[in-house]
């Protein structure tokens, strides 16, 4: 069994709960928690509905293969990262106007 901590949001809707896997998974709850306000914030620009969720951090305990995979991962990295050129703030750019429309439905909308 693996044990991994994830930033998560959780959606209340008309059938019940929905738990989106932000970022992870850590190896520690400290590592999780100090990403939590960098989670939250990401997603919030791309469903501004996000406001009203609740978020923090999530133990899962299961097998490596059946890890949650997380939706924000590949937008902003498991690793803090700078934006240093033009041509990377662009891309970035693109993404935050195309997010909207992707990752919603995902997230419960």
């Amino acid at each position: 069994m693996q044990v991994g901590f994830y930033v998560t949001l959780l959606r209340e809707g008309p059938k019940g709960p929905r738990v989106s896997y932000l970022l992870g998974p850590y190896a520690t709850r400290d590592e999780a928690e100090s990403n939590v306000k960098r989670g939250w914030a990401e997603a919030c620009d791309i469903d501004p509905r996000c406001h009203w969720d609740a978020h923090g951090v999530t133990r899962v305990e299961t097998y490596p293969n059946l890890m949650p995979k997380p939706v924000l991962a590949n937008r902003i990295g498991l690793q803090a990262r700078k934006f240093t050129s033009d041509a990377v703030m662009m891309v970035a750019t693109v993404l935050t106007i195309m997010a909207p429309v992707v990752i919603p439905h995902f997230i419960g909308a």
